[in-house]
This record gives C-alpha cells, sequence and structure tokens, in this order.
C-alpha cells in the first residue's frame, strides 16, 4: 500500500492499521494537499483530516472517502473491503483477458476475435455500445469494423467523416486515451453537443489502437449519461484490451491481404492452365513455328516455350520456367519491359517492339516482341519474337548511309532536282533553292516541275528523254525564277526506272548567270584594251611621224639664229620657235614611249593624257589609269575629247 501522508505521527498510526492487510494494491492520500501525485496503479482512498478536504477528493475521483476521525477498527474494515474488491476486479480482469487471448488463438475468423473484444470491453467499463473503427487519415475517413449495436450481416460498410467528431480528432492528435464523462458540459463537445445529446450519448471513451507506434484505429465505447466514470483499473484495462486488439486486427488485415493473392494467384494459376488445355491442339504448330513463342502469365513469368524460342534465348524450357522475362532482358531496356508486363494486366499489348535481351551465352541480341491475350477470361499472355539483330544493324548502316548521300545532295554546288513524270517534285536541294528562289519546304511532293521551266519545256524534257534512251547530256537552258525572271542554266538529266518502268526524271542544274556575267565582263575589257592599244599605236606613229618635221624646224631655226645679227628682232621670235618646238619634240618623244594611258582633267569637265605620268613606271594616284593589253589588269576609263587649244600670238607673247 502506498502512503501519501505528510504528518509523520498520522502516518505511523496509519501503519499499523493496515499492517494486517499486507502488500495491497491500494493508494491512501491525505486530503486536503497542496500536491500533484502521479497517476495510482489501484484504488485511491482518501483520507480527510478536514472538511475543504472532501470537494478535492470528489474532484479527484477517489474511490473511497475515510475520515481521521473514524476509529482504526472502522479504518482498517473499511481499507480491506476495497483491497478485496480491486482484487476481485483484477482477478475478473485477467480471466477476462485469459478469455479474449484462447478466443485469438483458437478462432480463425478476424471479425469474430474483434466482436469478442469490443463486448468483453463494453461489459467491463459498464458501457453500452462499443465499436471498433479502422482510421484512413489521408481520406478523413474511419471505417466502422464491428459495432455491438450493428448486425453482422450489414450490407456496405460504414465510414465516418473523421473531421465530425472532435473526440476522434483529438485522439488522433494525442494518441492517448480519450475520456469524456459528461457530453453535456465536456468543453471538447461545444460544436457537436446537441446531436450528441440528441442521440443518447451522455459519455464516452476512446482506446487508440497502436501498433509499432503507428496509430491504425480505436476502440470507441458510449453510454447514456448519469452513470460515474469509469475507474482507473477499468480504464488501464480498456488500454490493455485496446493493445490486444491492435495486434489482432493488424494480423486481420495480413491475413486477409494474404488470402486475397493466394485467390487471385490460384485463380491466375487455374485459368491460365485451363488455357493451356484448351490449345493443345495447337500443341504442333507451337512446336514448329518458325518464331520464338511463349506462354506468360499476368505477371510476365514463362509457362512455356517453344524449340525456336529456346534456340533464341539459349535457354533451356526448365531453366526458363517460372523465371521472370525481366530477367532476361539487358539492363537497359528494364523500365520498357516493366510498362510491358504491367500493360498485360489492362490488356494493352506491344507490337513489333525491339527489346535488347541477354541470351544463355552471355550475347545480347535485339528481338522483335509482339504478344496477345490468351481469349476468354484468361489472364495469361500468348508472346512470339524473332531475333533481328542483323536487321537492325543493317537499318542502322542504311540510315547511316542515306544520311550521308543526304548531306552530300544538299551540299553540293550544283542544283538536283528529281521529279516524278506527273510533275510532283521528290528532290529538291539547297543550291536549286538559291537558283529558282523556292524553298523545298514549299516544292516537296507538289506537281511544281513545270513551274521550273518557260512554256513547256518540262514536257519538252521528258519527251527528249523518251526519244534519247532515257539521258540527256548537259546543254545551255532557260529556266524560270521564282520572281518570273528566266534562269540561264546548263541542265542534264536523266530518266530513272523502277522494274523497268519510268518511275522519275533526276535534273542536274547548273546556274551559269556568274559565268556569263564574268564572259561579259571579259569581252568588254577585251574590246576596251584592243581600243587602248590602237590608241597607243596611234600615238607611236604619230611620234613618228611628227619626228621629221620637228626636226627641220629645229635645224632651220638654228641655222636662221646664226645668220642674223645679235640685235635683230627677228632673233625674239627664233628662240621662241625654237623653245615650242623643243617642248613639241619632248611631247612627241614622250608620245613614243607610252606605256598605259593616264589622263588628267582638263578643266569643264574635259579630260586630257598626262603624257608624262603615261611614261612612268609609277603613276601617281590621283590619275585615272588605262592599262595596255599586255598588263596583268584592264581598268575601264571613259575619255573626253578635249576641245581645240588656244591659239598663241607671237607678237602677244612674252
Amino acid at each position: 500500500m502506498r502512503l501519501e501522508i505528510d504528518d509523520q505521527t498520522l502516518k505511523d498510526r496509519i501503519k499499523q492499521v493496515i499492517q494486517p492487510l499486507g502488500e495491497a494494491n491500494l493508494c491512501l492520500r491525505l486530503y486536503p494537499h497542496p500536491h500533484s501525485f502521479p497517476p495510482s496503479n489501484g484504488p485511491v482512498a482518501a483520507l480527510i483530516v478536514a472538511p475543504e478536504g472532501v470537494a478535492q477528493a470528489v474532484a479527484e475521483e477517489v474511490d473511497e472517502l475515510l475520515f481521521v476521525e473514524m476509529k482504526d477498527s472502522d479504518l482498517a474494515r473499511r481499507l480491506q473491503r476495497l483491497a478485496n474488491a480491486n482484487q476481485d476486479d483484477a482477478s475478473s480482469d485477467l480471466e477476462a483477458l485469459q478469455h479474449l487471448t484462447r478466443a485469438m488463438a483458437t478462432s480463425r475468423d478476424p471479425a469474430v476475435i474483434l466482436k469478442r473484444i469490443s463486448k468483453a470491453l463494453a461489459e467491463r467499463i459498464e458501457f453500452t455500445r462499443s465499436s471498433i473503427l479502422l482510421f484512413n487519415v489521408d481520406e478523413g475517413r474511419a471505417q466502422v469494423i464491428t459495432a455491438t449495436d450493428r448486425g453482422d450481416d450489414s450490407g456496405d460498410p460504414l465510414h465516418l467523416e473523421i473531421n465530425k467528431y472532435p473526440e476522434l480528432l483529438r485522439l488522433i492528435e494525442t494518441r492517448n486515451t480519450v475520456v469524456i464523462n459528461d457530453t453535456s458540459i465536456d468543453p471538447l463537445m461545444d460544436a457537436v453537443r446537441d446531436d450528441v445529446t440528441s442521440a443518447g450519448v451522455g459519455a464516452a471513451v476512446l482506446f487508440p489502437l497502436l501498433f509499432e507506434g503507428d496509430l491504425i484505429g480505436c476502440v470507441f465505447l458510449r453510454r447514456a449519461a448519469g452513470l460515474s466514470g469509469p475507474r482507473t483499473e477499468a480504464l488501464r484495462f480498456g488500454e490493455i484490451v485496446a493493445g490486444a486488439c491492435a495486434t489482432a486486427l493488424h494480423t486481420a488485415r495480413l491475413l486477409r491481404t494474404a488470402r486475397h493473392r493466394q485467390v487471385q494467384a490460384t485463380r491466375a494459376r487455374m485459368l491460365a492452365e485451363s488455357k493451356l488445355k484448351d490449345y493443345e491442339r495447337f500443341e504442333e504448330f507451337f512446336a514448329y513455328a518458325s518464331d520464338g513463342m511463349a506462354v506468360l502469365d499476368a505477371e510476365g513469368r514463362f509457362l512455356a516455350i517453344n524449340p525456336e524460342g529456346r534456340k533464341i534465348l539459349s535457354f533451356s524450357e526448365e531453366e526458363l520456367r517460372e523465371r521472370p522475362i525481366a530477367q532476361v532482358v539487358s539492363a537497359q531496356d528494364q523500365t520498357v519491359i516493366s510498362r510491358v508486363v504491367r500493360g498485360f494486366n489492362h490488356r494493352v499489348f506491344p507490337r513489333n517492339l525491339h527489346i535488347r535481351v541477354v541470351t544463355g551465352r552471355g550475347q545480347e541480341r535485339t528481338i522483335s516482341l509482339s504478344a496477345g491475350g490468351l481469349g476468354g477470361q484468361s489472364s495469361g499472355v500468348i508472346a512470339s519474337f524473332r531475333d533481328v539483330t542483323e536487321a537492325t544493324m543493317l537499318q542502322r548502316e542504311l540510315t547511316a548511309t542515306k544520311e550521308f548521300l543526304e548531306k552530300l545532295v544538299n551540299r553540293t554546288g550544283d542544283g538536283i532536282v528529281s521529279a516524278r513524270l506527273d510533275g510532283q517534285i521528290i528532290l529538291f536541294n539547297s543550291a536549286a533553292e538559291d537558283i529558282f528562289g523556292l524553298s523545298a519546304r514549299e516544292m516537296l511532293y507538289k506537281e511544281r516541275a513545270a513551274e521550273l521551266f518557260t512554256a513547256l519545256g518540262w514536257q519538252d524534257l521528258v519527251t527528249e528523254l523518251r526519244s534519247s534512251g532515257g539521258v540527256v547530256s548537259s546543254a545551255q537552258r532557260r529556266m524560270r525564277h521564282q520572281s518570273g525572271r528566266d534562269v540561264i542554266v546548263r541542265l542534264g538529266a536523266s530518266m530513272l526506272f523502277e522494274d523497268n518502268q519510268e518511275a522519275a526524271v533526276v535534273m542536274l542544274v547548273h546556274d551559269m548567270s556568274q559565268e556569263m556575267a564574268l564572259r561579259a565582263e571579259i569581252d568588254e575589257q577585251t574590246a576596251q584594251a584592243g581600243e587602248i592599244q590602237g590608241a597607243l599605236l596611234m600615238a607611236a606613229t604619230a611620234a613618228h611621224e611628227l619626228n621629221q618635221p620637228l626636226t627641220t624646224i629645229l635645224g632651220f631655226a638654228d641655222m636662221a639664229m646664226q645668220q642674223l645679227e645679235a640685235e635683230h628682232r627677228a632673233r625674239s621670235a627664233l628662240n621662241r620657235i625654237t623653245e615650242a618646238a623643243e617642248r613639241l619634240a619632248k611631247r612627241v618623244s614622250e608620245l613614243g614611249r607610252l606605256k598605259r594611258i593616264v589622263t588628267r582633267s582638263y578643266g569643264d569637265g574635259a579630260e586630257i593624257v598626262d603624257l608624262e605620268a603615261s611614261t612612268r613606271t609609277q603613276v601617281p594616284s590621283s590619275a585615272s589609269i588605262t592599262h595596255s593589253a599586255d598588263s596583268d589588269e584592264i581598268t575601264q576609263t571613259s575619255f573626253r575629247i578635249a576641245g581645240p587649244a588656244p591659239i598663241l600670238d607671237p607678237e602677244t607673247t612674252s
């Protein structure tokens, strides 16, 4: 017995009183007291030493009221009676736990076990209605597993909305036992008080069902108002039973899941085996099919495989039986095969799916997989597959070659155009886009070949190809730009045949616009060079013809100067004539030594030949140059004939 008494004299007296009781599971507490004591494992008896202690003891719901003025014999008798009652309750609780444990060990029906637990708990704690709830917090609902006021043959399962029950919310929040002694005054029930009291619920107790730390549900006890609240021993018994109930409920869920899976597996196996019997008449076809064939269950495990399938995978039938197909698929395609197997349950099957497998020899091969259902209600799958490793490699090589040829055609400098005989364009490379001003997107697979020619050029080309054996040599032709202008090209064409039938025309188009422009420029520069050469020849001839008269003039002028007296008035004129003739002789000499034509401005927009500059090897940057025909570069120079030189009067010239 635990004594919670501070007065040592009184404690010594009580020890003498309780000595005959032995080790009774009781707690004797002094009232009034200012302390906060821990919960007691047994009944609590209040020893009242002052009148105000009665109210405190009643508030703490003690099990027995004793007064210090009572005789020791009366105190001993009352405490003995309380101890005997507690021992009887403990024996009753132990017996009830034994019955429940025996029921859980012998019964195979979880519903029956839960029903007994719920009923026993309600009777022990003296509550009239009991139910066991299973929580689904994510959905905000609680399912009623069993209830004393609900028949076992009830229809659909009953679900409660958790947010409508504040006591359930408090239980989920605290994960501890929730006790509501009076629903009419408990503040927890303020929001639903009218509904609860009208339903006749006066008190409620909720025990949490905890399994391995997880709150999976609760035991929900209710009764009418007017009775005292449950004692501590009853609540402790309820918590013990709730723990057993949580274990039983978890076991029931595991058992139900296992049974469901077992039923599904058995059903699938029976269906697959029945279908295999139905298909026994196709056994010969299955065995000698040229493709690999296998029967799989809904989980993708091999049930049977034909000889060709074993040859492709390099496994024996014993090695593959009951083996998941994912185990023969390479690591790179595990995601793909997992998606395929999941699709079996939804009747979604692959068609010509390329997937990589690892054979029994450790080689990686590529197979083309197709599958379908066995039909009827069977969940089995019939799969066919063939080895496409070489075909896949060849396809990759052909694709690479095709891409190379496409790049080669697209990057060639000449336009390449191919069209069917009806004019549908099937090839139009980037050079053709530049030549005709049209994009491949605008032209491909459209009957626009005739738009590339003037008049009936397309039909004429087809006719010419037919008459010339399918080949037309490269020749200059006129074709049409998208803007409508003519394009001069050099066109070569060939006829393509398929099974000895005319199929298409391929054209090689070389744009001659730049060549023709360059040729015209060369012709113009050649003509200009010829003109310059003629001018140089004319200058040389003029220099030769002028040289003789100038020599005569200078000779006679010199003779005249020697015959005249020093003061003769004609000597000044003769000096002028000599100077002019010498200057002219110098110009004639320069004229005979011309290497190029260099012009200079002469006023009024006219230009004349700069003889001095034209005889130099280095030409001033300000001069306009026209090279002779034998120079490295030909430059066009426009000439304007200068007007006649002014007449000089010897008499007026100083």
